[in-house]
């Protein structure tokens, strides 16, 4: 198992292959660029190879909508398949998230 942390999500590879993000610094605004970085920190982390990956942003506050076009247009580069945690408190955050899942590459 191997781990990683950028500004925005803490990044971990489990044994079995399985990537783990987590949301840390529920504060800060999810932006394009320190989405664009933390998805640039994760392509180098996993050496170019595709995973599955379980994503927990129940502790995000607030996605730029620029944000999440910045996630949905590069995830595919990184994971070959995405579960979400969501729960009752992620409701604002999600913002254009579930409409823009249809256009994303890969089972959501």
């Amino acid at each position: 198992m191997k781990s990683m942390e950028t500004e925005t999500t803490r990044f971990t590879l489990t044994d079995d292959g399985i990537l783990v993000g987590r949301a840390i610094n529920p504060g800060t605004v999810r932006t394009a660029e320190n989405i664009a970085d933390a998805l640039s920190s994760l392509e180098r982390f996993l050496d170019g190879q595709r995973r599955p990956g379980l994503w927990d942003p129940r502790t995000v506050r607030r996605f730029s909508a620029e944000a999440w076009l910045a996630m949905i247009g590069r995830l595919g580069k990184s994971l070959n398949a995405l579960a979400i945690l969501v729960d009752d408190r992620i409701g604002g955050s999600m913002g254009a998230f579930p409409d823009a899942m249809d256009s994303m590459l890969m089972p959501v």
